[in-house]
């Protein structure tokens, strides 16, 4: 009877955590500066009107005109529904985002749940407690897709692969990151001979993204392409590795080229690995390293990307056994502690930058070569967490069930030893 009632209050215990760690986050930044959603409403919806954001906006005051939302379809379309239920009156740019902090809010509980399933009980607090993912939860909506991205994550465990290809369409309609895992998601079903499943989960996941992406492409074609046109066409900018060792006097000639040349490198390596690794790694374990190959060498560094990277490596942590695991626990706190210390850095330096360009300098901030310091040991902490993870799952034994959760391991067939075992 004691296990039973502890059983019941672990998903209420978790439940207050989560709770209690997004409120630490947003008294971090009550007010919600330098984020994207009191941008959002500020630019487009403090005059009382709904226009459609997928189509450019003249400002009732001449000011000028808005372009179109930097979003894709789905994140588009829900900022827009959120802001009917705004009350008027008084700082609506403020209520704006004090729904959203609890939208979002919920959000990442529903993830923590899904982790909680996921992985190992006391592993969800890996995520909870970190002070980076925390603080950049109200920085935008990136945590909406990221639930599309576990939920279909989970289904994949549990071999309900048409319910994981339509999550994972809505989540790639909802922020476009999840599209990486098509990679380790082929190449599974490649190693597993169900060359049928690759195709089928690859055609669902690609008419759910149509259902939700045709009707705003045919109403507003150029707003719904501006996120996909702006994002191809942005140069190199701040946080990114370019961009810091440029800081501290290292530069790279033709910077653009060695963008898609460090990608091109980064993705071979992350299918070899998957290809030629003795297990065939589950979509849980390769999902994490996936996530950190398409934001490494990203064309700008975001707060947000803790939020795609994190709860992937907490859930490829807990699927590791033995000491391994003990040393990626530690390479993930060393991690986290880095990554905070640059979001602080990170932000100090924006700060700066925009109070200097309307003439008030801040008196005391960390100069550029000391900001990028902080980003180069940021980076190296994460690349020696991503080594320690590689070298936990390429020390695994070979062939060992570990490809689906345990309720989906019941129906795979048994194996039969050899003789002589």
């Amino acid at each position: 009877m004691i296990r039973k009632k502890s059983a019941y209050s672990w998903p209420y215990f978790i439940a207050i955590a989560t709770v209690s760690a997004v409120f630490l986050g947003f008294l971090y930044n009550s007010w919600g500066q330098f984020t994207d959603i009191r941008g959002f409403y500020g630019m487009r919806y403090i005059y009382g009107d709904h226009p459609w954001p997928f189509g450019e906006y003249i400002r009732p005051d001449d000011s000028g005109v808005v372009a179109p939302v930097e979003y894709p379809a789905l994140t588009g379309l829900i900022l827009w529904i959120l802001t009917f239920l705004i009350p008027s009156g008084g700082d609506v740019t403020l209520k704006y985002y004090y729904f959203n902090v609890i939208v979002n809010g919920l959000a990442f509980l529903f993830c923590i749940l899904i982790l909680d399933k996921l992985a190992k009980r006391k592993f969800v607090f890996l995520l909870i407690l970190a002070p980076a993912v925390i603080t950049a939860l109200n920085r935008n909506w990136d945590i909406w897709a990221v639930l599309a991205l576990l939920a279909s994550i989970s289904f994949f465990q549990k071999q309900k692969w048409n319910r994981s290809a339509v999550l994972l369409g809505v989540g790639i309609a909802t922020k476009f990151f999840p599209i990486v895992l098509l990679l380790p998601i082929t190449v599974f079903f490649i190693r597993e001979k169900r060359y049928k499943s690759a195709i089928r989960y690859l055609l669902i996941s690609s008419l759910t993204w149509l259902v939700i992406n045709v009707p705003i492409m045919l109403v507003n074609p150029k707003g719904w392409a501006y996120f996909y046109e702006l994002s191809f066409s942005r140069g190199l900018s701040d946080g990114s590795i370019f961009s810091i060792l440029d800081n501290i006097g290292i530069s790279i000639f033709s910077q653009s080229t060695f963008y898609y040349i460090f990608n091109g490198i980064i993705f071979s390596a992350l299918l070899l690995f998957l290809l030629m690794n003795r297990n065939n790694i589950s979509l849980m374990q390769s999902a994490f390293l996936a996530m950190f190959a398409f934001t490494f060498f990203g064309k700008q560094y975001s707060m947000q990307y803790v939020l795609w990277i994190a709860p992937l490596a907490v859930a490829g942590i807990s699927m590791i056994r033995g000491s391994q695991r003990t040393r990626l626990v530690l390479g993930y706190i060393g991690w986290q502690i880095t990554e905070i210390l640059f979001h602080h850095a990170y932000y100090q330096n924006l700060l700066a930058r925009v109070l200097e360009s309307r003439g008030s300098p801040l008196e005391d901030f960390w100069s550029n070569t000391e900001y990028s310091v902080v980003a180069l040991i940021r980076y190296t902490s994460l690349v020696i967490f991503v080594v320690l993870y590689v070298s936990s799952l390429m020390s695994e034994q070979p062939n060992r069930p570990h490809h689906f959760t345990s309720g989906a391991q019941k129906n795979l067939p048994k194996k039969i030893p050899p003789k002589g075992r």
